[in-house]
């Protein structure tokens, strides 16, 4: 939720000022409206849309979107629950046999530039021959479900062969934790990723959080994770706010 993808929050409105008359669950999301003219703008517009609504329930993904979301949206029911994917369980029954994977972003979302982006990468093939580079974005024009299903399959596939993952997308890190494959994390430039570990994944010694790493801090970072063995993340009663609103 919030300016950067203005579309898709105005989406999110008019599905909620359309349905008026329907209870709406709204799932786990993060709240991040930027501190512009613009944002806050963007902002009003969807305090009124959601608080004109008498049955809408949002969820809040980790607890400094909670924060957010429950100061701009006093009106609103708010509660908090893990992103729903981390109710997957997808622990590999192959081999890992993909040395290192690395899955970057690219976009309005990335802390790293162009230049350390590549530092990195280029220190990461010297590292490991081996090391492969993907992305959860797809490209190019609209696919239909069968196709997207196709990727998505064999990308999840690729975090489960995989002995380590470098990524600074959010559900890059979610699908290192669900497929039990340790993780180099670093920083996008909002909250959401450091607040999903500070949430979720404490003292999980298969991630390690970095912050505008030097690539010789990602080596380390990978080497220290990779000896690791990744639990399933202990997330017991999480989802007992969110299921209870969906059966409510």
């Amino acid at each position: 939720m919030g300016d950067r993808y203005a579309d898709l929050e105005e989406a999110r409105c008019h599905v909620v000022r359309a349905f008026r008359r329907n209870r709406i669950v709204s799932f786990p999301q993060s709240f991040d409206f930027s501190e512009t003219s613009a944002g806050r703008r963007a902002l009003a517009r969807t305090r009124v849309a959601y608080s004109s609504h008498p049955r809408l329930h949002l969820f809040a993904r980790e607890n400094e979107s909670l924060r957010r979301m429950r100061a701009a949206l006093p009106d609103c029911e708010v509660d908090l629950a893990p992103d729903t994917v981390l109710s997957l369980d997808l622990a590999p029954s192959a081999p890992r046999d993909l040395p290192l994977l690395v899955c970057l972003r690219q976009d309005v979302e990335a802390r790293l530039n162009t230049g350390h982006r590549a530092a990195i990468v280029d220190a990461l093939r010297s590292f490991d021959s081996g090391a492969v580079i993907t992305d959860t974005a797809v490209s190019g024009p609209r696919l239909g479900f069968p196709e997207y299903e196709r990727q998505l399959d064999a990308l999840c596939a690729d975090f489960a062969r995989a002995k380590c993952v470098v990524t600074d997308r959010l559900h890059g890190l979610i699908f290192s934790v669900i497929s039990r494959t340790p993780c180099v994390v670093i920083e996008n430039n909002n909250h959401k990723i450091r607040s999903t570990c500070e949430t979720w994944l404490t003292g999980s010694p298969s991630i390690r959080l970095l912050t505008d790493p030097a690539p010789a801090a990602v080596e380390a970072a990978v080497e220290q994770v990779s000896s690791t063995v990744a639990p399933r993340a202990a997330l017991e009663g999480a989802f007992a706010a969110l299921g209870a609103a969906l059966h409510g």
